[in-house]
């Protein structure tokens, strides 16, 4: 393997420095566990897993007061959610369309991470013209009682889309909701925000007796568009003010659990959200166009039932759990153009249908060489369609994107954890197929012959752990990824030819290759009552990335312009990632994370910059809590954007903010909590949202993140 020659010499010297004090620090306090389940499927200490991750859980998503995932990942290095803010055309830019897009994780993002909610995945990214759909909008933070972010490939627990991680979001339980210690309880819980005037309100009950326990929960949320700092006013592109919006969200979560026998149990789950948001798009109004309106729908349900089975008896198998669920999911997206040469509207929608079962088996077995074992399948079948309609515009309406396909994965998974001592070996292999089966006489889609698309990966791992300490838990992995191309990566089907001078097609690719990856990994952790801490160097590999190229064609009528989805070269990225936290005081604590990552692909032989590489990120905290109240001061610092593919690309400079948290205990049954983030009033801008932007752009502003703003919520629970 070749060594990254970029990482600094100090940011090695303190990862041994605080390895060192760490271990110091620690000696002869007792260790606490931190759960993750992401890393094996079933439930682990955080200590005996080979990769890098987060475990978040509901007292900090509380603590957080986060509204999306945006909010919930604020504090995360290394990791990102691109929200760009709504400026869409009608029939050409996608800007903002796709809400919360999704998560970046080590410079890698959209359909290359794994998102899942209760092990069943979300429904996927989709752009074609004016439709993005993004993932994010698709979750609620207030049912969630534990947020996962794995960092490097999953595809060997989780299969396609494990490329570059995998987040995890776990919807809350019956006992989650009981913490009073009564069988029945009714918890409230309401909020406002000041970036874009948001509120919300939580109500949600719990029951239980000896066998059967059940759970209600709701949240309504209202709100504006995000504020920025921009100042120009009026219409057109010219606009930094953000374009008016009106916001609203309904989610529901309802689970009913029956405990069999104290070995056995069936849990039925059900998951819906239904979210709108209205823009005036200001920004569109120019020339011949006088008036724009988009008009956003984005809806999921989840229907799921888990049998699950424990004994510490059976020498065999200690635990099992088998699933089966179907998800449905929708994104429709109106707009509305008023013309002074015509009106037009577009009317584009993309569904999925996903049914599916999982299985999920652990034994161990004790003796000189202990295992543990993790097995089990998985098995999906999803509908996918897309459809667009609207007024006449060049083009003959409805028609489809890519013909209704049917997509089908299966996969077949085992990892072992050998222990010996306090040496712990983790191989693990998982085989996976998957077939796109697209309608051959579908007669809205009016693209080239459609083909099927069928083929299978091997992704293999392995892992060591070596307790050399309490204090010094040293860890290093080899992992591969993959991910099958999606229907519209493989059959997107378009042709216009009304333009003498742009004309252009779209055309289907028999032979597209599934993205791979391949990541080293090397790192340290530990963790006490007083310290948590974990530094980890990595280098990624990645090949056969899919991307949508011109690949023929001179645009007139005669010889369109001729677009097709193809794999490309190789894409390298390497990291550094440091993350502490010290308890040196009974009440007092301070934190720090840091990630540090370079990434470059490859085009003609050249090296070229990675655009999706965010800059260098140092979150720091100092804590305070004494049971009654608490209260968090957060430093933010990112560092200029300095490598970019493009020459007259934007490139936005340093920045540093500050954010004030608290809350109060105000009886057994009573919580308050509040912050005030942004507190100097930086100007700043996020660079997943302004990579696409100019370096002469006039409009940065309007994609900055809100000045000063508060948010505050309150909780009761009887």
């Amino acid at each position: 393997m070749r060594k990254s020659h970029y990482f600094p010499k100090k940011l090695l010297v303190l990862s041994v420095s605080l390895s060192v004090s760490s271990w110091a620090l620690g000696q002869g306090v007792t260790n606490l566990k931190e759960i993750t389940v992401t890393a094996s499927h079933t439930e682990q200490d955080v200590l005996d897993v080979a990769n890098t991750l987060t475990v978040m859980t509901a007292e900090d998503i509380e603590r957080l007061q986060a509204s999306d995932i945006k909010d919930l990942l604020r504090y995360e290095a290394g990791v990102s959610v691109k929200a760009q803010p709504m400026r869409s055309g009608a029939a050409l830019s996608s800007i903002g369309r796709g809400g919360n897009e999704g998560i970046n994780i080590r410079g890698l993002e959209g359909n290359q991470v794994m998102l899942q909610t209760d092990g069943v995945r979300l429904p996927a990214i989709y752009t074609f013209g004016p439709m993005l759909t993004g993932r994010g909008d698709y979750l609620e933070p207030e049912g969630y009682k534990r947020v996962e972010v794995l960092r490097g490939p999953s595809s060997t627990l989780y299969g396609s889309e494990g490329l570059a991680g995998a987040v995890s979001f776990v919807t809350k339980d019956p006992v989650d909701l009981l913490t009073l210690g009564k069988d029945h309880q009714v918890t409230l819980r309401a909020g406002y925000a000041s970036e874009d005037k948001s509120h919300f309100v939580t109500p949600a009950f719990a029951g239980r007796n000896e066998k059967l326990a059940g759970m209600l929960l709701f949240t309504a949320r209202d709100g504006e568009g995000l504020k920025n700092q921009g100042s120009v006013e009026g219409t057109g592109n010219s606009r930094t003010l953000p374009n008016p919006q009106d916001k609203s969200a309904e989610y529901w979560l309802a689970k009913l659990v029956y405990d069999v026998t104290d070995e056995h149990q069936i849990k039925l789950t059900a998951e819906n959200i239904n979210r709108l948001t209205a823009t005036d798009v200001l920004t569109g109004v120019a020339g011949t166009t006088t008036g724009l309106t988009a008009n956003d729908r984005v809806r999921r349900d989840l229907y799921k039932t888990d049998y699950v089975y424990q004994s510490e008896q059976n020498p065999w198998l200690q635990y099992a759990r088998v699933s089966a669920y179907q998800q449905d999911s929708s994104n429709r997206q109106f707009s509305d153009e008023r013309r002074s040469i015509g009106d037009r509207t577009r009317d584009n929608a993309y569904a999925e249908q996903i049914r599916g079962l999982n299985a999920v088996m652990e034994s161990n077995i004790e003796g000189q060489v202990s295992h543990r074992i993790n097995y089990g399948v998985d098995f999906s079948v999803t509908d996918i369609s897309a459809l667009r309609n609207g007024d006449p515009a060049g083009t003959s309406f409805p028609d489809k994107p890519f013909p209704d396909t049917d997509y089908r994965l299966l996969g077949v998974f085992v990892q072992d954890e050998m222990s010996v001592g306090r040496l712990s070996i983790i191989p693990g292999l998982r085989y996976d197929s998957y077939k796109l089966s697209p309608s051959m006489n579908d007669p809205l889609y009016r693209g080239l012959s459609p083909v099927e698309l069928s083929d299978s990966a091997l992704s293999a791992k392995m892992g060591l752990v070596w307790k050399q300490a309490p204090l010094m838990n040293w860890f290093a992995q080899y992992s591969e990824g993959f991910r099958a191309p999606t229907p519209g990566d493989v059959n997107s089907g378009f042709t216009n030819l009304s333009s003498p001078f742009f004309a252009y097609r779209t055309i289907a690719n028999p032979d597209l290759k599934p993205e791979s990856s391949k990541m080293y990994e090397v790192g340290l952790r530990g963790r006490d009552e007083a310290l948590n801490y974990s530094v980890s160097l990595f280098r990624s590999d990645y090949k056969n990335f899919i991307e949508n190229a011109e690949v023929s064609g001179t645009g007139r009528p005669s010889d369109p312009l001729t677009y097709q989805s193809v794999n490309r070269d190789g894409v390298e990225v390497t990291g550094f990632e440091a993350s502490l936290r010290w308890k040196y005081h009974p009440n007092w604590a301070v934190s720090g994370t840091y990630a540090k990552h370079r990434g470059h692909r490859k085009e003609d032989g050249e090296k070229v910059s990675l655009d999706t590489i965010d800059p260098a990120k140092l979150v720091a905290g100092l804590h305070f809590d004494n049971g009654r109240y608490g209260s968090e001061l957060i430093v933010t610092h990112v560092e200029a954007k300095t490598r970019n593919s493009r020459a007259d690309g934007f490139n936005p400079g340093r920045y540093t903010t500050l954010d004030l948290l608290g809350n109060y205990q105000l009886s057994r049954n009573a919580s308050l909590q509040a912050g005030i983030f942004n507190l100097t009033d930086e100007s700043y801008t996020h660079w997943a949202d302004v990579r696409s932007l100019d370096a002469d752009s006039q409009v940065v502003d309007a994609f900055t993140q809100p000045g000063r703003n508060f948010k505050v919520s309150f909780t009761y629970q009887f």
